[in-house]
């Protein structure tokens, strides 16, 4: 059997509680990083494939190197908005090792991180960086796909050249059920939302009115809101930029009293967070990976990009959009429900999955679309190994739900995870 190497997080395969997670930091800060690992893995797990994560391993001995190239034949990578300052080291290592691989790697899915309307003739500071990256990968696959348009402005000023060096497939998260099915019969007549913390003022107006009501469930991403989820710890500003503590949306409403109703939620694994949003007859998003959930579980959606590397996402994606403009223009909160046109997804999607197999098969990389039509919840090789095991329902109460003795082991349990943090920081150099 083939094994491909996919760089993540974690195995889709295990189960991990909240202490696995931070110990390792397998969400890599943002459980949105988990989607899209998860749908390259299951689309490319075949009846003759396996694919094994890479656990955010960013060195390599070797050894290591050596065995890789003589039992992987491929290595993948999905990645978010790598194009960044704060990335660029780790964009550096895995440049060092597409040098040193003999096998195909190929990236499905890469984008820029930048301001909502980005310059294309800015220079950034870590230019050379990327085109060394891009040049590694282009010596091992066809070409790599981009998150969206702006991302490709970008490479076009570097002098690289669209349908040829890269072509733009959106997030690799979106395909993996195939085509787009809507849910016509949600049990709840509540609305789903997930929070970003800095967002601009109407934004965060918008926002802190959606999540003070009552029958609206927040999905939280940040591996801080975890911690103060399940751990109890509340969420602390001081140490973030005055900017954002101002603009905090967590501090515009009683984030506490939603804990404690039971309307705040964070997802471990991903069958669990799609499987828990069907029942939505709404999902609004300040996240592109909480957004594609709630549209792989067949829930109309609304989606408010405020940076680059959203909105160039939710354009190529066709997922209907909410700007701070639109609210100047005093959008109506009702009309909000109305905007969100599922099939306006849907049909563009069929569209975006057809160009991403021509993208696989451009590269080599056999995938599921070769072996199977129906690719829809639970019918895959991999979820059917998942769904053995699987219970489907939400992974832990909050913090605020618990009794006294819980309380007490999570708090001394975190107490172990900051120790064992720092220990492995100075083992490994994280």
């Amino acid at each position: 059997m083939n094994k491909i190497l996919v760089r993540g997080g974690a195995d889709p395969l295990k189960r991990y509680t909240p202490r696995d997670l931070l110990v390792r930091d397998s969400l890599g800060g943002n459980s949105g990083n988990l989607m899209f690992s998860y749908g390259t893995m299951n689309v490319l797990s075949t009846s003759k494939t396996k694919c094994v994560s890479t656990l955010y391993q960013k060195r390599w001995t070797a050894a290591e190197i050596d065995e890789i190239n003589q039992t992987c034949s491929a290595f993948v990578l999905p990645l978010a908005d790598a194009f960044r300052a704060d990335f660029i080291g780790e964009l550096n290592c895995y440049t060092d090792l597409i040098r040193q691989l003999k096998i195909p790697c190929v990236v499905n899915g890469i984008g820029l991180r930048a301001s909502y309307d980005p310059d294309p003739a800015f220079s950034y500071p870590f230019n050379e960086d990327v085109k060394r990256f891009v040049r590694a990968v282009l010596d091992h696959s066809a070409m790599l796909g981009l998150r969206g348009a702006n991302t490709g402005d970008y490479l076009k000023s570097l002098g690289f050249l669209p349908e040829r060096d890269f072509t733009v497939i959106g997030c690799p998260s979106m395909y993996m059920h195939g085509s787009l099915r809507e849910n016509k019969e949600p049990k709840n007549d509540g609305v789903a939302v997930s929070l970003n913390g800095l967002v601009p003022p109407k934004l965060k107006q918008f926002y802190t009115d959606l999540a003070s009501a009552e029958k609206t469930h927040i999905i939280q991403q940040r591996t801080s809101e975890l911690i103060d989820l399940y751990y109890g710890r509340d969420l602390d500003l001081s140490t973030t930029p005055p900017e954002f503590a101002r603009q905090n949306i967590f501090t515009s409403f009683d984030y506490r009293s939603a804990k404690a109703a039971g309307r705040v939620h964070f997802f471990t694994d991903v069958p669990n967070w799609i499987h828990y949003l069907k029942d939505f007859p709404l999902f609004v998003g300040a996240r592109f990976h909480g957004t594609v959930a709630a549209l792989l579980a067949g829930v109309p959606t609304v989606i408010t990009p405020f940076d680059s590397r959203t909105r160039e996402l939710a354009a190529y994606h066709h997922i209907p959009t909410i700007t701070e403009k639109d609210l100047e223009e005093g959008l109506a909160a009702e009309s909000v429900r109305d905007l969100a046109d599922y099939s306006q997804v849907a049909k563009a999607h069929e569209k975006n999955l057809s160009h991403y197999k021509d993208f696989l098969k451009c590269n080599g990389l056999p995938s599921l679309f070769d072996e199977q039509t129906d690719l829809s919840f639970g019918r895959s090789p991999m979820e059917k190994q998942i769904l053995c095991h699987w219970k489907p329902s939400l992974p832990f109460d909050a913090y605020e739900l618990c009794g006294g003795p819980e309380r007490m082991a999570r708090t001394a349990e975190y107490v172990l995870i900051k120790g064992a943090k720092r220990v492995r920081r100075f083992l490994v150099g994280r």
